[in-house]
C-alpha cells in the first residue's frame, strides 16, 4: 500500500514500477530541471573562465561527498529494501547505523577539505584564491554524505513520493540560492549556495525519513545498530573504494586540464556540455530510482524471470531517454552551446565524444551497475573501477596537453569503451547460474 508519504510497501511488479517512476520523474522535473536552468544562467552570469572555477570546486564537493556518503546511500537501499517485510527491526538497525557512519565519514571528509583548502587551491587547482570557497564547500561535503543515507533509506522503502517531495523542495531552493550568491559574491557566492541547499535537504530528508520509518512500522534505535556492522565490509567498504577510485580520477583529471594555459576557460567549456549531457541522465536515475531495490527483492524473492524482465525494462527506459538526446548532439554538436551564449563556442569533436561517452553508459554503466549492487559483487566493482581509472588518467596524461577539453573527453570515452564490455562479459558469465533454483517462486508468481 502507499500512505500519505509515499511510503510504498507492497503491489504487482508493474505497478510499484509505474508509481515509483511516477513520482520519481514529477521530483525530476521540478528538481533537475530547475537545476539545469541555473546552471545555465550561472554559466551566462560568471563567463567560460569564473564558471570553470566554480565546476572544478563543485567537483572537489563531489569527490569528497561521494567517498564519505556513496556507499552507505547504497547500502541502506539494498538492504532496507531487502529486510523491510521479513524482519522490520533488523532493516531499523541498518538504517541507524548507515546514519551514524554517514555523520562519521561525512565529519571526516569536511575536516580534511577545510585544513587542506590551501594547499590544494595553490598547488593542485594553481588557483590560491579558490581556498575560501573549497572551505564553505566542506559544510556541503557533511551534509551532502547524510543526506546520500538518507535517500538510500527512503529508496530502500520505495518512498518514492517522499522523495520527488524533498527533491521538488530543493530544486526550487536552489535556483534563488545559486544565482542570488553569485550575484551576491561570484564563485564563492555560488558555493555558499550550494551550501544553504545542502542543509536544507538534510532537515527535509530528516523530517521524511522520520515519517515514512514510522508509517511502515520500522522502529528507528540506535539500541544494537552496531550489530550490523558487518554490512560495512561486505557492501559499503567496497561500495567506498569504488567511490575513492571513479571521483578522483574525474577530479585529477580535470584538474589536470585546469592547469594547462588557459585551462579554466576550457574547464569551463567542457562543463557546459557535460551539464547539458548530464540533464537526461540525471533523468533516467530519477525515473529508474525504483530499479535498485526492486532488483534486489526480485532477485531474493521474486526468481529469475522477474528479475530478468524487470531488468530490460530498466534498460530500454533508459535508453529511449538517452540515446535520442546524445544522437542528435552528436550530429548537430553545435546545438549543445546554444543555451550559454557568446562565450561558450568550441570545436565540434569534443560535443562527439562526450556523447558517444553517454550512449557507452546507457548500454553497459546501467547494467553493470544494477548487476554488481544486487549480486553483491560490489568487489568486483572495484576492481572494475581501477582499470577503468587507471586507463583514463593514462589518456588523460596523454591527450589533455595537446587537445585540452576534446583530449578529456575523449579519454573518458575511450576508457570506458576499452573496459565496459569484457567486465560487463565477465559478470554475465559469473551470473550465468544464479537462478538456478528460482523455479518454485517463479511458478507460484504465476499461480501454478
Amino acid at each position: 500500500m502507499a500512505d500519505l508519504a509515499g511510503c510504498w510497501v507492497g503491489g504487482g511488479t508493474a505497478a510499484r514500477l509505474a508509481g515509483g517512476a511516477a513520482w520519481s520523474l514529477a521530483g525530476a522535473l521540478a528538481s533537475r530541471g530547475g537545476q539545469l536552468l541555473a546552471i545555465i544562467l550561472l554559466a551566462r552570469f560568471l563567463g567560460r573562465s569564473a564558471y570553470g572555477e566554480f565546476c572544478m570546486i563543485q567537483t572537489t564537493i563531489g569527490m569528497a561527498g561521494a567517498m564519505a556518503g556513496y556507499g552507505l546511500g547504497m547500502t541502506a537501499t539494498q538492504a532496507i529494501a531487502s529486510h523491510r517485510g521479513s524482519d522490520p527491526a533488523r532493516a531499523g538497525r541498518i538504517r541507524a547505523m548507515t546514519c551514524l557512519a554517514a555523520w562519521g565519514l561525512g565529519g571526516l571528509f569536511a575536516l580534511a577539505l577545510w585544513l587542506g583548502a590551501s594547499w590544494l587551491a595553490a598547488s593542485a587547482l594553481a588557483a590560491p584564491g579558490l581556498a575560501w570557497p573549497l572551505r564553505i564547500g566542506a559544510l556541503a561535503v557533511l551534509f551532502n554524505a547524510v543526506t546520500g543515507s538518507q535517500s538510500g533509506a527512503l529508496a530502500g522503502l520505495e518512498a518514492f513520493k517522499a522523495g520527488a517531495l524533498v527533491n521538488f523542495a530543493c530544486g526550487g531552493l536552489l535556483f534563488p540560492a545559486l544565482l542570488g550568491g553569485a550575484w551576491l559574491g561570484g564563485v564563492t557566492g555560488a558555493v555558499s549556495g550550494l551550501a544553504v541547499v545542502a542543509v536544507a535537504n538534510w532537515l527535509l530528508g530528516s523530517f521524511m525519513v522520520a515519517r515514512c520509518f514510522r508509517q511502515a512500522g520500522i522502529a528507528f534505535s540506535w539500541r544494537g545498530c552496531w550489530c550490523e556492522h558487518r554490512l560495512l565490509w561486505s557492501f559499503s567498504v567496497p561500495a567506498f573504494l569504488a567511490g575513492i577510485m571513479t571521483a578522483p580520477v574525474n577530479w585529477l583529471s580535470g584538474a589536470w586540464l585546469a592547469r594547462q594555459p588557459g585551462g579554466y576557460a576550457e574547464l569551463g567549456l567542457y562543463n557546459a556540455v557535460l551539464r547539458l549531457r548530464q540533464a537526461p541522465e540525471m533523468l533516467v536515475g530519477i525515473v529508474l530510482a525504483p530499479m535498485l531495490p526492486m532488483l534486489s527483492h526480485s532477485r531474493m524473492h521474486g526468481g529469475r524471470q522477474r528479475y530478468v524482465r524487470l531488468f530490460l525494462t530498466g534498460l530500454a527506459v533508459s535508453a529511449a531517454i538517452l540515446l535520442p538526446v546524445c544522437g542528435i548532439l552528436l550530429l548537430l554538436p553545435e546545438l549543445a552551446y546554444l543555451p550559454y551564449g557568446d562565450q561558450f563556442h568550441g570545436g565540434a569533436a569534443m560535443v562527439r565524444w562526450l556523447m558517444v561517452q553517454g550512449m557507452a553508459l546507457t548500454v553497459m554503466g546501467a547494467p553493470l551497475g544494477w548487476m554488481l549492487a544486487t549480486s553483491n559483487r560490489i568487489w568486483l566493482g572495484v576492481g572494475y573501477n581501477a582499470v577503468w581509472g587507471a586507463c583514463c588518467l593514462g589518456l588523460a596524461w596523454w591527450l589533455v596537453p595537446g587537445h585540452l577539453a576534446t583530449g578529456l573527453a575523449a579519454s573518458g570515452t575511450l576508457a570506458h569503451l576499452l573496459t565496459g564490455p569484457p567486465f560487463l562479459a565477465l559478470l554475465l558469465w559469473l551470473d550465468r547460474g544464479a537462478f538456478h533454483k528460482a523455479g518454485a517462486p517463479e511458478r507460484e508468481e504465476r499461480g501454478e
